[in-house]
């Protein structure tokens, strides 16, 4: 994708898509190392402000369009 708006576009177009492309590779770093190698949320003083809870039927139909797309 990158390259056809390289081919086909003006170059501000390219830059806008590069720019966007690093920023999604950035926070899905951030949120892959959080997740997975960063302090638990208890060290952080998070977790009990905030309890865990089911999703309500708002969150449950707005991902169903999402689980049929992947």
């Amino acid at each position: 994708m990158l390259e056809a708006g390289l081919n086909g576009g003006p170059l501000w177009a390219y830059a806008i898509l590069l720019l966007t492309a690093g920023l999604t590779a950035f926070y899905t770093f951030r949120c892959v190392w959080m997740v997975f190698f960063g302090p638990p949320a208890s060290e952080r003083g998070e977790g009990s402000e905030h309890p865990v809870h089911d999703a309500g039927t708002a969150m449950k139909v707005a991902l169903i369009p999402l689980a049929l797309a992947a």
